[in-house]
């Protein structure tokens, strides 16, 4: 990993998030760029934001000596902006706070972070208010078995690594097959990502009990790992209305950082 985007509001959780991606930066020796994003161009505004941002990143730096961390100012819209970045300077990792919110508002258009789950190219850390990290000990992924889980595990078995952190893969069984099908589906998969990636702390978990989401908290509850990982999709505008995508109905709801990756493809 060679750079982590950190997006800033200058609040307490956009604090808690550079502290997060500043300690991860030093396991995986990557540099940092924290941007901001203005709502206005008024040049009051932009010279404010400026030195605030300036201020943030020499603060990080003065506190961990070799961090290397630039700064990004923009002005404009903030989940295009920050997608934008994202891309343009090759960030392989993006890091933000959780914003969580609620109602019908939450389901057609969502929080800030759950909106950039849906546009980035690269995987998004959403962190916790208030949350501190020391070490990462067991890192939770989620896999429905698509195609595209196994390049989310691709970027999860080095940071597994770099901190020999235990990295569970679950399925959460909705009850939608009987019999042995689900266990059978999760053995085939586990046998493919074993081959791809002989990381010998992975391991595999069924787990059973109805709804997804609250299979998966209550699991997190249990476990306490030190990150859990999905993987989201884009839906269609019916679905934005009608249902919560299953990153939105975590953003803001649990107490460890969520990394979101972007996937579209089919199921294995």
């Amino acid at each position: 990993m060679k750079k982590i985007l950190v997006p800033v509001d200058f609040s307490e959780n956009s604090a808690d998030a550079l502290r997060y991606a500043v300690f991860l930066a030093g396991r995986m020796k990557a540099a940092l760029l924290l941007m901001h994003v203005c709502a206005s161009g008024h040049g009051a505004d932009e010279r404010t934001a400026s030195g605030k941002l300036q201020a943030w990143a020499a603060k990080a730096k003065e506190e961990n000596p070799g961090l290397e961390a630039e700064i990004l100012l923009s002005t404009g819209e903030t989940v295009k902006n920050i997608t934008e970045a994202a891309a343009a300077d090759h960030c392989e990792l993006t890091v933000t706070g959780m914003h969580g919110s609620g109602g019908v508002g939450d389901n057609l258009f969502g929080s800030t972070s759950a909106r950039l789950a849906e546009h980035l190219s690269c995987p998004l850390i959403m962190v916790p208010a208030g949350y501190r990290c020391n070490e990462v000990g067991k890192i939770v992924f989620a896999t429905d078995y698509r195609s595209t889980d196994l390049d989310s595990i691709r970027f999860m078995v080095p940071l597994a690594e770099a901190f020999m952190s235990d990295l569970i893969i679950v399925h959460a069984d909705e009850g939608e097959y009987r019999g042995g099908y689900e266990r059978n589906m999760l053995n085939a998969f586990s046998a493919k990502v074993r081959e791809a990636f002989p990381y010998p702390l992975l391991k595999f978990e069924l787990l059973e009990g109805g709804n997804a989401a609250k299979i998966l908290k209550e699991y997190l509850e249990y476990t306490k790992p030190a990150l859990f990982a999905l993987a989201s999709r884009k839906r269609t505008p019916a679905e934005k209305i009608f249902t919560s995508s299953l990153t939105r109905r975590f953003d803001g709801q649990i107490k460890v950082p969520l990394l979101v990756f972007h996937a579209g493809a089919a199921a294995l």
